[in-house]
């Protein structure tokens, strides 16, 4: 987690560049984003001060699951789009040392099932040696759940280790590194994560293997994001969460300073879609934590923890067709 006491205005340093013709919201003009922002900041309960993980339930898209970090409770919470919080779940025998985040997909290569993917993978000091990402099979939100009722449990379906290549990296930041980003391919399956890299340093992606495969993780590439405040502020280049497009062909990323997408049918290999960002709109979150991809496909929802007397908040950016070019 970031702890600045800086307070920093967002508007006014725009990264500049265009976004590739291929992807489905783009800038009118250069340096304009195809995204508007389609509702004033939502506040999130106070439950969800400490937010650091959201991504859209796949058995029912009008809800969000989120949670939070650093030994928090091991809970999920289910969102409305209003921010509303519906349902609580609380993963049985499991602790919350530092979730970062989570991610929907299939619960196999071969299942039609849907599981959640839990990130504990934060990692402030780079020390830990029990980092995992827990999957937890996806249970079905309908809409005449209780809200504020009594936290319902879930077991954990499996845990995969997440244990990093053999590097000849001195420096535990690069060895050992915070990854507060995760995402999971809608069709593949395959799980991802990406190191964090405070100070402007290069964020890594990674492939986490399944059973089976090799326990270390594939280190697939590596990519220096710089946008936005990131470009005064190198901290704020750290990479905070990360989302697929539920039809596969994009993902974004998202820093403390800007939201990215990566056309996947430009460059269909993930590893080489890393590095080639499009900068899509400032960050509205002081200390922006997570991204998802909406039930289109094509809108985007960012939160952020709470920041000095404010609550956690929530933005949805919708694109402005209208304006875009394709």
């Amino acid at each position: 987690m970031f702890r600045s006491i800086i307070v920093l205005t967002i508007a006014g340093f725009m990264c500049c560049g265009v976004a590739h013709a291929d992807l489905p919201c783009q800038p009118s003009r250069e340096g304009q984003s195809g995204f508007t922002k389609s509702t004033s900041t939502i506040q999130l309960p106070s439950e969800l001060d400490e937010i650091s993980g959201m991504a859209l339930s796949r058995t029912n898209p009008d809800y969000i699951w989120a949670h939070v970090d650093s030994d928090g409770k091991p809970e999920l919470y289910v969102l409305d789009k209003s921010g509303n919080l519906i349902h609580t779940y609380t993963i049985e025998g499991l602790k919350n040392t530092d979730w970062e985040d989570i991610a929907v997909g299939p619960c196999s290569r071969q299942s039609p099932k849907s599981c959640l993917y839990i990130g504990d993978t934060g990692d402030n000091r780079f020390k830990r040696t029990n980092k995992k990402i827990i999957v937890v099979e996806e249970p079905v939100l309908t809409k005449d759940m209780i809200p504020n009722a009594q936290p319902v449990p879930l077991k954990a379906k499996a845990a995969y280790p997440v244990i990093f290549p053999d590097t000849n990296e001195t420096e535990l930041k690069f060895a050992n590194p915070d990854c507060e980003s995760l995402m999971v391919h809608p069709t593949t399956a395959e799980i991802y994560l990406i190191s964090k890299q405070t100070g402007g340093a290069a964020a890594s992606l990674y492939r986490v293997p399944r059973k089976g495969e090799d326990a270390r993780l594939e280190k697939l590439a590596t990519h220096v994001f710089k946008g936005g405040l990131g470009n005064l502020f190198p901290l704020y280049n750290a990479v905070t969460g990360a989302d697929f497009a539920p039809d596969g062909k994009r993902f974004a990323i998202r820093t403390y300073a800007m939201i990215y997408e990566f056309d996947l049918e430009a460059h269909p290999d993930v590893a080489k879609a890393f590095v080639h960002p499009h900068p899509q709109f400032e960050s509205l979150e002081i200390q922006g934590e997570s991204v998802a991809y909406d039930s289109d496909g094509v809108s985007l929802i960012t939160s952020g923890e709470r920041f000095t007397s404010s609550h956690a908040s929530m933005h949805l950016f919708e694109c402005n067709r209208s304006e875009s070019t394709h």
